[in-house]
């Protein structure tokens, strides 16, 4: 639950994250991209390729790399900051040719409570309990998916 969890983040509505009710900044718009590229699906695999293509289009793999690692290393000290340099993250994880958000990590993500409750709704019999959930999931709702990135896809 968004209480409790080490990292919240919001997804619906403008894009913001939260440790310890504190907003994070982002040191660059890539590192920002990045982590909402792998909050698309958490927990998938997204090849370098990939991320090359979205973030760097223009330049060669091998400058493209160079930026990645150096934004993977941004994005991993926003979201723990006080982690000694090079040690493993909780949150974003490389295997192979690619990176993931580590979805066995302690956070919250409101599409997934608000996809969650509608989930429940549909199997709940008792028309009460399927107006309750709705209404949690209308209260995880606060606006479009990434309403402020006009050109998210």
């Amino acid at each position: 639950m968004l209480d409790l969890a080490a990292l919240q983040i919001q997804m619906l509505g403008p894009f913001q994250i939260w440790q310890q009710q504190n907003v994070l900044t982002w040191p660059t718009k890539k590192s920002k991209a990045l982590f909402q590229i792998l909050l698309i699906e958490p927990g998938k695999l997204v090849s370098t390729d990939l991320l090359f293509e979205y973030l760097w289009p223009d330049l060669p793999p091998n400058k493209a790399q160079n930026k990645l690692w150096v934004t993977v290393s941004q994005l991993r000290r926003v979201l723990q900051p006080n982690s000694p340099a090079r040690s493993r993250s909780a949150y974003i994880l490389e295997k192979g040719e690619g990176y993931f958000f580590n979805t066995e990590s302690d956070y919250w993500l409101d599409s997934e409570e608000v996809a969650m409750h509608i989930t429940s709704t549909r199997s709940a019999l008792d028309l009460p309990l399927r107006i309750t959930t709705l209404e949690s999931a209308r209260s995880s709702f606060r606006g479009d998916y990434l309403a402020d990135e006009p050109y998210a896809e």
